[in-house]
C-alpha cells in the first residue's frame, strides 16, 4: 500500500503497488518513490527523465566553488597591485569570497621585512569600499586575508590594524 501523488500534486490516495503502477502506465509516466519512511509510503507520478534534467542544473549549483584565491609578494610593484585589487573588486562584485596571500619574503625561516605585509594589507583594504573582511591571520610566511561582499549596511567598522 503506497500514497499516490499525481503529477499536478494533487492526493490521489492510498492504493496497492500494482494499481499505483496500472495508473502511472495508463498516463505514460513513471511511479516514484519520494517518501520511502513515511507511513504508508509515498509514491510520486512523473516523467523521470524530465524530472533528472530539470533537477540537473540544481544540483550541480551548490557545488561550484564561491571562493577565489588572489596571491601577492611584498615586493609587487605599484602597477601590478592595482591590476590585483581591480581583479579583486570584479570578484566580489561577483558575490564571490577572496582569499589574499601575502607572501612575506623569509631569509633562513626569519622574515625579513615584517611589516610590508601589514603596509600591504592596509592598502588594500583602503583601496576596497564595501567589503567586509575577517582579520589578517600569519601561517609561516604568509598572511591570509579573506574578503567577501558586504551584505548589509556596516556596523561597527572594518579596520585592519593588528595581524593575528
Amino acid at each position: 500500500m503506497v500514497l499516490v501523488v499525481d503529477e499536478e500534486g494533487t492526493n490521489l490516495g492510498i492504493m496497492s503497488l500494482e494499481a499505483a503502477n496500472k495508473i502511472a502506465q495508463e498516463k505514460g509516466l513513471d511511479l516514484v518513490e519520494v517518501s520511502p519512511h513515511a507511513r504508508p509510503p509515498v509514491c510520486r507520478l512523473l516523467n523521470h527523465d524530465r524530472y533528472r534534467y530539470v533537477a540537473t542544473p540544481r544540483i550541480r549549483s551548490p557545488r561550484r566553488n564561491q571562493t577565489s584565491e588572489v596571491q601577492i609578494r611584498t615586493s609587487i610593484g605599484e602597477h601590478d597591485l592595482l591590476h590585483k585589487i581591480a581583479k579583486i573588486q570584479e570578484l566580489l562584485s561577483q558575490n564571490r569570497k577572496v582569499l589574499v596571500r601575502i607572501r612575506v619574503p623569509t631569509r633562513a625561516g626569519v622574515p625579513v621585512h615584517p611589516d610590508s605585509g601589514a603596509h600591504l594589507i592596509g592598502r588594500i583594504a583602503k583601496a576596497l569600499e564595501n567589503v567586509d573582511y575577517d582579520v589578517p591571520k600569519k601561517r609561516g610566511n604568509e598572511i591570509i586575508l579573506m574578503l567577501s561582499p558586504r551584505k548589509g549596511p556596516m556596523i561597527g567598522g572594518n579596520t585592519v590594524d593588528r595581524v593575528e
